[in-house]
């Protein structure tokens, strides 16, 4: 699966196409990317390991490739933070990052502990978010303890301070929305400031130790439901942002 995912063509979801769509919209926007900018992307698009004509790679050269990939990445985005004007542009893009950022672990976290596993599938599981979001540093400094479930879902879900967590994602997303032009009219909150309010309340008034409660199925029901909502509910919220800032026709 995880070769799939690096060397597919035909998966949506693969690196190829991902790419494929980055190099895509990259090459539109050329004239206003900076040198620098233009040739990080390029250092991870044009490795051939995601070529979609080349042979898969073993497994171990290609989570190699990855490293590499990250790292070009994270230099992009540095790039964009440091250089990037402050325009209604660098918002958009910021806010794709968010919702991305708040589905994807919104998935994983759904995933990894919807069902109650074992303890050492269950330690494997609290490791592996906690490298996937980014968040294993701040939480060893924090509570310097092993992984417990209670406290992963308080710093990934809950915390707004952690840029990482779902709970930084629709805080982030709000104060983006309230810079933007809200032209047309309209009575009482518009429909990305409501998605975005039922978003951030389902994770303020959610509690850890309801949320890692385990029913006698061996699920966690308050978990499912509040990530079920945040998957169901970004996709509009998203949606709704590209009616009203990017349709070019009257409906």
């Amino acid at each position: 699966q995880a070769l799939t995912l690096m060397n597919s063509p035909q998966h949506a979801f693969a690196l190829p196409q991902t790419l494929g769509h980055v190099r895509r919209i990259t090459s539109l926007v050329r004239d206003r990317l900076s040198l620098e900018a233009w040739r990080t992307l390029n250092t991870f698009q044009l490795r051939p390991a995601f070529d979609a004509g080349a042979m898969p790679q073993p497994i171990g050269e290609s989570l190699d490739e990855l490293d590499a990939g990250i790292g070009a990445l994270a230099a992009f985005n540095g790039l964009m933070h440091e250089n990037m004007t402050r325009n209604f542009g660098w918002s958009f893009l910021d806010m794709g990052r968010r919702l991305s950022r708040a589905l994807n672990l919104s998935d994983a976290m759904l995933a990894a502990f919807a069902t109650a596993e074992t303890e050492d599938m269950e330690t494997g599981s609290l490791l592996f978010v906690l490298e996937l979001g980014d968040s294993f540093i701040t939480y060893r400094s924090r509570y310097r303890l092993a992984p417990i479930l209670p406290l992963v879902l308080d710093l990934l879900l809950i915390d707004e301070t952690n840029p990482r967590s779902l709970g930084f994602q629709p805080a982030a997303l709000a104060r983006h929305v309230d810079l933007l032009p809200q032209a047309g009219p309209h009575v009482g909150q518009i429909e990305e400031n409501r998605l975005l309010l039922q978003l951030l309340t389902q994770v303020r008034v959610a509690k850890v130790g309801d949320l890692a409660a385990v029913a006698s199925d061996r699920t966690r029901p308050r978990l499912r439901a509040l990530l079920g909502e945040q998957i169901s509910t970004l996709p509009k919220l998203s949606d709704a942002l590209g009616r009203r800032y990017f349709a070019l026709t009257e409906k």
